[in-house]
């Protein structure tokens, strides 16, 4: 059976977890540093072509001194990176906390796959409450979301109902992004933005 982004269960994927490099199960169960969750966008590093990850798909702007791609990744199709061999430096050297904290011994895998389920939930949770407020850009972070939908309720009068799920929506992105500075990313930012 999928999961909430349509994945297969690792276990019923057509490879063997016997080739999967280690931790390389839990980010592929993630996610959520490719799909607008944790980053609005992602610094190109030195050595990185941005033509040619532009020929790859990837949307690259160049906005100031760095050039950078934009999140979600159109490269990441909900389970994994349809360019991983090509992918950018940042996306190479990128390991969240939590797969830190698995391979250092502090967290089992299974409390592990665990926080992550409770994150994706979260996440669903977010994506719909926006749905419901009326935002459908789902090329856009979450956070950018969130903030144009309260920038656009913020110019109306919302009635009762939508002012009622704006609150549930800002509780849904507040326990989102404490789980996310708890459990994947407390620091050291290169992104220029987050939720």
């Amino acid at each position: 059976m999928a999961d909430i982004l349509g994945c297969e269960p690792l276990n019923q994927l057509q490879t063997s977890n016997s080739h999967i490099a280690a931790g390389e199960d839990l980010c592929l169960a993630c996610g959520l540093c490719c799909d607008g969750t944790i980053f609005s966008d992602v610094q190109l590093l030195a050595g990185d072509d941005a033509e040619r990850l532009e020929k790859l798909g990837l949307v690259v702007k160049c906005s100031g001194s760095h050039p950078k791609f934009v999140q979600p990744c159109v490269a990441h199709d909900g389970c994994r990176c349809r360019i991983y061999d090509e992918r950018p430096s940042y996306c190479r050297e990128f390991d969240c906390a939590l797969l830190k904290s698995w391979q250092d011994g502090s967290i089992a895998k299974e409390a592990a796959l665990q926080i992550i389920r409770m994150a994706r939930e979260q996440v669903a949770l977010v994506k719909e409450l926006l749905g419901r407020l009326g935002d459908k850009e789902v090329t856009l972070p979450l956070g950018v979301r969130f903030r144009r939908t309260a920038k656009r309720l913020e110019r109306r009068n919302p009635d009762k109902a939508n002012s009622d799920l704006f609150s549930k929506l800002t509780l849904a992105v507040h326990d989102l992004n404490s789980l996310i500075q708890k459990e994947f990313y407390p620091g050291d930012r290169r992104s220029s933005d987050e939720m």
